[in-house]
């Protein structure tokens, strides 16, 4: 095993930042579990310029299945982080997120959900201008999930229902839809039955 596999999971941050210095090419290396030292340090939310040395090193790197980007966006990393990672690899704007979904998650939607700043977004957007076409599932199909999640009002639960009827069909990041998780919140009657009947398979 490496030092700085080692370290990642325990030792300080200043450590770990001189065990990536002497020896770099560790971070490139997988260890054990087959996670990369950057995801372990994205997890506990390692320091802006650490988790940026650690990128530099292997900008090409994917974390459990998503771009690297995704992470910066949304653990509060800095600016200049995120627009670094987005000026090494601009086709990661493209990329989606969430494989159990019905929906498309992109880098700008993670963006305007984390309430980035309007840097980030434009840069996002001029990366890939296709974005603004796909609908944000963050105000639609993920929205009605936390709604029923969160018990919310019938008002507010058939309001995005009638607006946004698509989503009624449409699972989640846990690949539930919207009526498995009425049904567990105990919905009531009007919101289980307009989820039934407007996707009745």
């Amino acid at each position: 095993r490496r030092p700085l596999h080692i370290a990642v999971h325990k030792a300080s941050q200043d450590v770990i930042t001189t065990l990536f210095h002497k020896y770099p090419q560790a971070a490139k290396e997988r260890m054990e579990d087959g996670r990369l030292p950057i995801e372990v340090c994205a997890k506990n939310k390692a320091s802006d310029g650490l988790m940026l040395a650690l990128y530099k090193a292997d900008p090409k790197s994917r974390v459990e299945g998503l771009l690297f980007l995704g992470i910066v966006l949304s653990n509060g990393s800095l600016d200049d982080v995120v627009l670094a990672v987005l000026q090494a690899y601009p086709e990661a704007a493209k990329e989606t997120f969430s494989t159990k979904s019905d929906v498309r998650i992109l880098p700008l939607h993670i963006a305007h959900e984390e309430t980035r700043s309007e840097e980030v977004k434009k840069a996002l957007l001029d990366a890939y201008p296709d974005a603004k076409e796909v609908e944000n599932p963050f105000k639609t199909t993920l929205r009605l999930h936390k709604l029923l999640e969160d018990s919310a009002t019938n008002d507010d639960v058939l309001d995005l229902i009638n607006n946004y009827p698509d989503a009624v069909g449409k699972r989640g990041r846990d690949g539930r839809r919207p009526l498995h998780i009425a049904l567990m919140h105990k919905a009531s009657q009007d919101v289980t039955s307009e989820l039934f009947y407007a996707y009745p398979q």
